[in-house]
């Protein structure tokens, strides 16, 4: 299966019949640090750094599967740098973080952020392969230029949750 056929799958973010995964994207949509949101836990998050760190190492991604841009947009060519192309293939073991960051924005902060407006405009796409449920993020800046695409597990989703809400 490719990204292109996940990303046809049209499911709304909280009409998922999940409810792990509905709790999951309220925590992201309203509740996580940095989001600007009054319901945010808190505006700042300590360590930022080292929270990014510790969570992709807790993933095992590595430098092949992530990447910040600094740029406005990501382009379908710099999707395929990391196998998230439109026709790359997923599998339940597919994961990658693409995304534009602000200037002198932290890594994790630029994820969060781009999660919850994937989530806040319905573009969050989910295919359960195997007993992993696969999810897309894709975010779009006001021009319309992809600025985000994210390819997470649930089980990621989750253990985003854990090391953000360490102090």
């Amino acid at each position: 299966m490719t990204i292109r056929e996940i990303l046809q799958s049209d499911i709304a973010p909280f009409e998922v019949e999940d409810d792990v995964l509905i709790l999951l994207f309220r925590y992201y949509l309203h509740r996580a640090p940095t989001i600007n949101s009054v319901r945010s836990v808190s505006n700042n998050l300590a360590n930022p750094e080292e929270k990014w760190t510790e969570y992709l190492t807790s993933l095992h991604i590595g430098k092949e599967q992530h990447h910040i841009y600094s740029s406005n947009r990501i382009t379908e060519q710099q999707l395929g740098y990391f196998n998230l192309s439109d026709d790359d293939i997923v599998t339940r073991n597919t994961k990658g973080i693409v995304c534009c960051s602000y200037q002198e924005e932290p890594n994790i902060n630029c994820l969060l952020r781009h999660l919850r407006n994937s989530i806040a405009h319905g573009r969050v796409y989910v295919r359960c392969i195997g007993n992993s449920s696969i999810l897309i993020f894709d975010d779009y800046n006001k021009v319309n230029n992809q600025s985000a695409r994210i390819v997470l597990t649930k089980s990621d989703l989750r253990q985003l949750k854990s090391v953000i809400s360490r102090n």
